[in-house]
């Protein structure tokens, strides 16, 4: 399903229909989010974790450009979804901001200890500070399935 660019973070109704289309619908395997400014609200990210925590059939989701980082919350909310989930095994996160905060990549790789599915993760430029890279390195070293 491929909804990129619509600018859906500019309205809550947006993400409320979206969820509501994913949810229990086994039929998308693919979910591209990319560039729709989803981080501006936490009330998206919300909406959007309750559609697709309930799908069994999404293995990629596509959320990269979403200024994600602005808010450390966006990024546990995310991945407590994701982690509901259990099918997503491709994410791509990239230009999201989330190395802006240290507390980002920190809570970001705290869920991804938990997470026992997902193999490939995309955090290209998003600012990873030194400290934020070590962690991820000291994770990728611990979780050998996860390409980063």
């Amino acid at each position: 399903m491929d909804l990129k660019g619509n600018h859906l973070g500019s309205n809550i109704e947006n993400s409320k229909e979206i969820s509501e289309i994913v949810k229990g619908n086994n039929s998308i395997n693919m979910l591209d989010l990319r560039t729709n400014d989803l981080g501006s609200n936490f009330e998206n990210i919300k909406e959007l974790v309750r559609g697709f925590k309930d799908n069994n059939s999404i293995e990629k989701l596509n959320i990269n450009n979403n200024k994600l980082g602005s808010n450390v919350e966006n990024i546990k909310e995310l991945f407590k979804g994701i982690n509901e989930n259990k099918s997503i095994k491709k994410i791509c996160l990239k230009e999201n901001e989330i190395g802006s905060n240290y507390d980002n990549v920190k809570e970001l790789c705290e869920i991804l200890k938990e997470n026992s599915f997902i193999e490939t993760l995309d955090l290209r430029h998003n600012q990873i500070s030194y400290d934020g890279k070590t962690l991820l390195v000291e994770l990728k070293n611990k979780i050998n399935r996860i390409k980063c």
